[in-house]
């Protein structure tokens, strides 16, 4: 375990780093140890422990674990709520995720009434006029789909293209990766 050889002073950031990194490799387990280390050596931050449980309910859910993904998003909300909302992005994503497990669950009805709340938070806090917005409407787009709303999911594709136009240019539309496919 050579990442605990490194100075005691950048171990949490350092560690951190370690655990994300195992993750996007895909050594869930690897990258769980390494959060659940952090967790057991030092106390920290409402928003920190919101990032690494956020981390570990990701983990569990690349693996297919989606009850375990499920509590660990809703502890997630929960530091989030304890920080007071301090990172209204990391809260959003959170959101987001959650309402995508329940979506891979195939509780359609949940999913949708998640993502519209997380459309309106974004919306709040950001604005429609960003790709965070636009991916929003993309995972309403994907669920219409999937339950065979098609006059919705088209609808929905159509606002995430507008504003994914918006954003980059029209002359750059090339670079845009809604595809309205019914």
């Amino acid at each position: 375990n050579d990442y605990f050889d490194i100075n005691e002073s950048d171990y949490d950031r350092t560690t951190y780093n370690y655990g994300l990194l195992y993750s996007s490799w895909g050594y869930y387990h690897k990258s769980d140890s390494v959060f659940y280390k952090c967790l057991n050596d030092y106390e920290y931050s409402d928003l920190t422990l919101a990032y690494i449980h956020g981390c570990l309910a990701d983990n569990q859910n690349a693996r297919g674990n989606f009850s375990n993904a499920d509590s660990l998003y809703k502890v997630t909300i929960s530091y989030h709520e304890k920080s007071n909302f301090e990172n209204k992005g990391s809260y959003i994503k959170t959101l987001k995720s959650l309402a995508g497990n329940y979506s891979d669950q195939a509780l359609y009805t949940k999913a949708d009434s998640l993502y519209n709340v997380t459309l309106k938070e974004t919306k709040k806090e950001f604005g429609e006029d960003n790709m965070h917005y636009a991916s929003i409407l993309d995972d309403l787009m994907l669920l219409y789909r999937t339950t065979a709303e098609y006059k919705k999911a088209k609808e929905y594709g159509e606002i995430s293209l507008k504003v994914k136009r918006k954003i980059v240019g029209v002359e750059n539309s090339e670079y845009l990766n809604t595809k309205i496919i019914m």
